[in-house]
């Protein structure tokens, strides 16, 4: 059985690869649970106040969405983490993976406060 590559394995990530990696997968997981668990409190509050939220904001917390913008990092992760690579290459797809959970959270912000504006807005006006 041949060793395997040390530029390859897993052992030669860093620490800050591991946080990098941790967090990552924490925020893709917590994207992943939005449609689940925060989604529907948003979707109740809206409902019981008689607005309905600007059409963009509400297709964001709705349907599969929240899963692909939870999925997509966590894919590339998997891809970073599963597929022998030169840890420089894993080095690139952990950034990429971090940046699109940025731009998730980001998206997910949009659509929280686009709602909670809109409830804002109706109780405001009755």
């Amino acid at each position: 059985m041949p060793a395997p590559n040390a530029d390859t394995s897993l052992s030669s990530l860093t620490v800050l690869d591991w946080i990098g990696i941790l967090l990552v997968a924490a925020s893709g997981f917590f994207a992943l649970a939005v449609p689940l668990f925060i989604a529907p409190v948003f979707r109740h509050l809206s409902e019981s106040l008689g607005v309905s939220g600007s059409s963009l904001s509400s297709s964001l917390l709705q349907g599969w969405v929240p899963a692909v913008v939870g999925a997509l990092p966590l894919g590339v992760l998997g891809f970073a983490l599963a597929v022998p690579q030169s840890v420089m290459r894993r080095r690139i797809l952990i950034v990429v993976a971090f940046a699109l959970t940025v731009l998730a959270g980001v998206m997910l912000l949009f659509a929280f406060y686009g709602t909670l504006f809109a409830a804002a807005g109706a109780a405001a006006g009755s």
